[in-house]
């Protein structure tokens, strides 16, 4: 189970990271987890500060620009203090890009999260690509895309293709 923020435009309850830390350390279970949203938290004012507090009970990551809720790199949004706090506390969870973009801004936003990150956060697969195509989904609701990102230490799952 992932506990993720919201910010309060959207909801009325665990609107900062630090709500959101209190609800997974009370629930007190391994398998209850935190979600940071970096879109989330920069509409909140959560600070780099508030997200060391709780990169120990982090899964995974949400990315997007606060302007828009668009692909990193699309407004300059600086996300390299949320990075490097992930990067110090040694986090080895995916990081999603989530929000509205066109397939042709990728590319965009995987350079500019790759400038960010040092060292880069992408590793090339055999195909030499930056990012795993499968690893794409479309979500109906809101039209919104997630893009998910190959983990900085853990190789992406092999997917076999049943035979038709």
């Amino acid at each position: 189970v992932q506990v993720e923020q919201l910010q309060s435009r959207e909801v009325n309850f665990i609107n900062r990271i630090g709500e959101m830390e209190q609800v997974v350390r009370d629930a007190d279970h391994p398998n209850i987890r935190g979600v940071a949203d970096f879109y989330h938290m920069a509409a909140e004012g959560d600070t780099p500060a508030d997200l060391a507090q709780c990169v120990d009970i982090i899964s995974h990551v949400e990315i997007a620009e606060l302007e828009g809720r668009r692909v990193p790199g699309t407004s300059g949004q600086d996300f390299r203090p949320y990075l490097r706090v992930l990067k110090q506390a040694g986090y080895e969870g995916r990081i999603g890009i989530e929000g509205k973009f066109a397939l042709d801004e990728l590319a965009g936003g995987f350079k500019t999260l790759g400038e960010q990150w040092t060292p880069p956060i992408f590793r090339r697969g055999a195909s030499g690509s930056h990012y795993h195509r499968r690893s794409w989904e479309l979500t109906q609701k809101n039209c919104r895309r997630r893009w998910i990102l190959p983990s900085p230490t853990r190789q992406p799952a092999r997917v076999t293709r049943p035979k038709i």
